[in-house]
């Protein structure tokens, strides 16, 4: 039975590396003066709208399946490596900024074919697409796409 948890506090929580706060009733957080975290994981919790996880300039692993997400902001996030956004609600997604991605998964979201071309020209402009060893978009609204990586 999952916890009851809506709003989670771990402000002054400065040294924290790892977070998983899973299965829960979360709609918020408070982060302040927490910027050494390395891999958060919310899964299956009720986190909507714009979800600004910027702050994490060290962030390797963000797993947010399960919620209500629109949009996430990723500016600043070079080391994030495995990104699980799956079954949300994404549209006009773009994770600019996080050109080391190995692991990126956005299926059962709102996804078109446009989200899917930036996608590809952001990671082909950085080479970075060469770098992924996992792409999962399946379940999205995407039609006609093909990837090519330019080698």
């Amino acid at each position: 039975m999952p916890n009851k948890i809506t709003f989670l506090n771990i402000s002054g929580f400065s040294g924290l590396k790892y977070l998983d706060c899973s299965n829960n009733d979360i709609t918020g957080f408070d982060f302040r003066q927490v910027t050494g975290l390395e891999t958060f994981v919310a899964r299956y919790n009720r986190i909507s709208g714009d979800f600004d996880i910027k702050q994490f300039s060290g962030l390797k692993k963000l797993d947010i399946e399960g919620n209500i997400v629109k949009r996430l902001d990723f500016s600043g996030l070079k080391n994030l490596e495995e990104l699980n956004a799956s079954r949300n609600m994404l549209t006009g997604f773009i994770p600019s900024g996080a050109t080391g991605l190995k692991v990126f998964n956005a299926s059962e979201n709102h996804l078109e074919l446009n989200d899917l071309k930036r996608i590809r020209d952001m990671y082909l402009a950085g080479d970075g697409i060469a770098r992924m060893t996992f792409l999962n978009i399946s379940g999205n609204l995407i039609t006609g796409a093909t990837i090519v990586t330019g080698k």
